[in-house]
């Protein structure tokens, strides 16, 4: 340590913190590494040293000198959580999880870490507890504008979308020009079918963040479902010069040039996602691929591709070799088309003319219930058939 501080840690630990908050970083590391040196156990210098270490992507790093810290002092709430924070980049997902819920049991109103351990629970498909986390953020904050929208995201995938939309309105009313709120709610508006409010929802996120290429890839996406296939055709062009790996975004884009009878370039862009399929990359969907290639073997790819990327599998595995039985045998027909589709009408008969004496007819929607008549039919015959939703 230099200067008057040589020989008080106390002292030389609160200028490192002054320099440390005037952004003079390597000053600082500096100052703690020598406060280290003269009070081994310092618990301060251990955590902010960590904390520098994360700013420069050493997260191995950080995470020991965090440790560290909470040896030294296991009741400091930000220690614990800046140490989640180092775990969760180092995908410990499960140990990162222990340490925001010890944040949050230290400081029970630490709105952030109970933002942080219900991002990690939503990651693990833990959705109920993910929710509750979320609301343990919003009661510690109020104005928590991104736990709002976060929060959105998990009632959105618990398909309880009216609850969705109306987090991502909180979000947005409590943040005007809050991109990420607006493209968030557009893709619940979007699974509704509402494509108007879908489509004021992209507008807004794309006009708030131009660069955000997801905003116009959806919005590309809604303005397809609207069968304004021109304009779609540009916010695909759009979102590919932005970010070219967007999964299956290179299909919708020869889609509809291939609608639009745009020959000029197609040869070489139906070829190049081709290529695409065959290095493995999510470029298309299985059923936009099947109109622009005959082959069985790249079709048969790009449908084990796009099932990894949505459908990965368990780490729980439903089925643990115990062995059951039930009276009747049990059917389940899995479909995102229970709505207003041809679908849901050839296969509304189907399920009324099941022999039910002898089976256990289950309907598993994955799309959302667009409130039309056929989706009334197949839903309401509970004695026959039962309707399960499951998520978009």
């Amino acid at each position: 340590m230099s200067g008057t501080n040589a020989g008080d840690p106390a002292m030389a630990f609160r200028e490192a913190l002054a320099l440390h908050g005037q952004g003079r970083l390597e000053d600082a590391e500096r100052l703690y590494a020598a406060v280290l040196a003269a009070a081994p156990e310092h618990a301060g210098a251990h955590l902010y040293l960590g904390v520098l270490a994360a700013m420069r992507g050493r997260f191995a790093e950080a995470e020991a000198a965090i440790s560290r810290s909470i040896a030294a002092d296991p009741i400091n709430p930000l220690a614990h959580y800046n140490r989640g924070n180092a775990l969760r980049d180092l995908k410990r997902q499960t140990d990162a999880l222990t340490s925001f819920e010890r944040a949050c049991i230290l400081k029970p109103d630490f709105a952030q870490a109970w933002s942080n351990r219900a991002a990690i629970l939503h990651d693990l498909k833990r959705l109920d507890e993910a929710l509750a986390c979320y609301d343990g953020a919003i009661a510690s904050n109020p104005g928590h504008a991104e736990a709002y929208s976060d929060r959105g995201l998990v009632l959105h995938d618990l398909c309880r979308f009216g609850e969705a939309l109306a987090s991502f309105g909180r979000a947005i009313a409590l943040k005007r020009d809050y991109a990420l709120a607006y493209f968030n709610r557009g893709v619940t508006h979007r699974a509704l079918g509402q494509f108007d409010k879908a489509l004021d929802d992209f507008d807004a996120a794309t006009t708030l963040n131009p660069g955000h290429a997801g905003s116009h890839y959806n919005r590309g996406s809604t303005l397809q479902d609207m069968g304004r296939i021109e304009e779609a055709l540009a916010g695909y062009d759009r979102a590919l010069a932005l970010d070219p790996d967007i999964a299956f975004l290179e299909g919708w884009r020869v889609h509809a040039k291939m609608h639009l009878c745009a020959w000029d370039g197609l040869a070489e862009d139906i070829a190049r996602l081709d290529r695409h399929i065959e290095e493995g990359k999510p470029a298309a969907s299985p059923f936009v691929l099947v109109a622009s290639s005959g082959s069985p073997a790249l079709q048969s790819a790009c449908a084990r591709i796009f099932a990894a990327k949505n459908y990965p599998a368990s780490d729980t595995p439903i089925w643990r070799g115990e062995t059951y039985r039930h009276d009747k045998i049990r059917i389940g027909y899995m479909c995102g088309e229970f709505r207003e589709h041809v679908t849901a009408h050839f296969t509304a008969g189907l399920f009324e003319h099941h022999d039910h004496a002898a089976f256990e007819i289950h309907a598993i929607a994955t799309g959302a219930d667009d409130g039309s008549a056929i989706r009334r039919r197949i839903a309401a015959d509970r004695k026959s058939t039962r309707l399960n939703s499951s998520h978009t």
